[in-house]
């Protein structure tokens, strides 16, 4: 028995100092988010944001059904097009573009109200720079502007990916659809409640409604 019970103890012990390693390295990863989304805000805080605006409850596109053909050489003489080659140092560029875009669209993810604003800066600036932009930041940008409720903006996102024949996973797609029909919910029931009161404002009530009733008769 007292064996079993040092075996139980050393098992509580070891999963008490792994929830804390975990804790650890959670905190270490929300900080490092959190400093790059600083950053980010700091060293763009002047820089001019091109901004592409859809009309607000637009639904989401429809994933797109086909990719376009990848990029070819010029076919040899009497022979056929070849597949180009991407450069290794280019290749590696994007991906530690797109690393490092991605993040500060994590440090966004923890924030409410900024993501919107930093999607579409981290956008602009692959643009400028040509920079190929992944389907894992494309999905972080679409979640960064759930997250700030920005249907619009998430619409426009949505519409590059499949633009560059990128289909953001089902699980960002039906976040998107229930922030859609969400919003197109609580546009209803505000359009009945303002009709409800305007309806109770133009009736007539208490002694003037009795008064036109008389009057009429």
């Amino acid at each position: 028995a007292r064996q079993l019970l040092e075996q139980n103890l050393e098992a509580e012990v070891q999963e008490a100092e792994g929830r804390a390693t975990r804790e650890r390295a959670s905190e270490q990863e929300r900080r490092m988010h959190l400093e790059s989304l600083v950053n980010f805000v700091a060293f763009n805080k002047h820089r001019p944001v091109r901004y592409f605006c859809l009309q607000d409850g637009c639904a989401p596109p429809p994933p797109p059904r086909t990719k376009p053909p990848p990029a070819t050489r010029a076919p040899a003489k009497g022979g056929k097009p070849e597949e180009a080659v991407p450069d290794p140092l280019q290749r590696e560029a994007v991906q530690t573009a797109n690393a490092e875009a991605q993040m500060v669209l994590r440090g966004a993810l923890r924030l409410a109200t900024c993501g919107t604003e930093v999607a579409r800066g981290l956008y602009a600036q692959f643009a400028e720079l040509g920079i190929e932009v992944s389907q894992l930041t494309f999905e972080l940008m679409v979640e960064t502007c759930m997250k700030a409720n920005d249907i619009s903006t998430t619409s426009e996102f949505l519409m590059r990916m499949e633009q560059t024949g990128q289909t953001p996973n089902h699980e960002v797609l039906d976040k998107v659809m229930d922030l859609y029909f969400q919003r197109r919910h609580d546009r209803e029931d505000a359009e009945a409640a303002e009709a409800t009161a305007k309806a109770k404002h133009e009736a007539p009530r208490g002694p003037q409604a009795r008064q036109t009733a008389v009057e009429v008769a």
